[in-house]
């Protein structure tokens, strides 16, 4: 492909100079950029080939650089064991049994992306208000249910 481009870039020559240099360093833009995406792709293949890499994939430069860093201490706790999420409803907020639905769902769909990752045995947790009425909510269902109760 370098080779094709660089072909490109003496070829566009003769079409004059003013044309000739916008095309070669356009053309040198592009080979660089290719390039970078081939590393890029290469190190998926190379680092994200365990299971435990399933999910979203992070090239380990980007963790260990200053701007990564700077923003995981917003979101990471100090002992690098708790992260925050904070879901956002797109349907109206006045609606308790939905609220409370959504702590369920996301109880599940965390649960279920964790096998087969580093994070297999980490505890996953909903806190805050809505999570506790979730919580006495299923309390209740399971001891007025009729399967317990005939």
């Amino acid at each position: 492909m370098q080779e094709g481009a660089n072909a490109l870039a003496d070829g566009s020559q003769a079409a004059g100079p003013g044309l000739s240099g916008a095309l070669v360093d356009q053309t040198k833009q592009m080979g660089l950029g290719m390039n970078q995406a081939a590393t890029c792709l290469l190190s998926m293949k190379r680092d994200a080939s365990q299971p435990s890499m399933a999910g979203m994939y992070i090239p380990p430069k980007v963790l260990t650089s200053d701007d990564f860093n700077n923003a995981a201490k917003m979101f990471i706790s100090p002992d690098g064991h708790s992260v925050p999420l904070r879901p956002s409803r797109r349907n109206s907020i006045h609606s308790a049994q939905a609220a409370m639905d959504q702590v369920a769902s996301i109880l599940n769909t965390a649960g279920g992306a964790q096998p087969n990752t580093s994070l297999s045995d980490a505890q996953i947790s909903v806190l805050g208000p809505t999570a506790m009425y979730s919580a006495i909510r299923s309390y209740y269902d399971d001891d007025v249910s009729t399967d317990r109760h005939p």
